[in-house]
């Protein structure tokens, strides 16, 4: 199980449980593979514009060594995760 502590914290704050494994598994074998038996998806592989790979379904496994201030950061701020705009373009159409 991945732990997170944060400032001032007295303990380690899961990020996941084991039974959350569990339940991607048979997320995965038991809705997802059917789904796409009965319609498959359009494209073999899906990635980003910068080729990574994107899978059908994250927890927060997938969230190892995350860090929000670092990596997803605040509107109109570096590096721009939510957008260049602070307002998050609410004053546009």
């Amino acid at each position: 199980m991945t732990t997170l502590k944060g400032a001032g914290s007295k303990g380690a704050l899961p990020l996941s449980h084991p039974t959350e494994v569990d339940a991607k598994r048979r997320w995965l074998e038991e809705v997802y593979g059917p789904a796409i038996t009965r319609r498959p998806e359009r494209k073999r592989r899906f990635s980003t514009l910068s080729d990574e790979l994107v899978e059908p379904l994250y927890t927060a496994d997938d969230l190892a060594g995350f860090d929000p201030a670092r990596d997803l950061g605040f509107p109109g701020e570096f590096p721009y995760t939510r957008g260049v705009q602070a307002s998050m373009y609410r004053g546009r159409l």
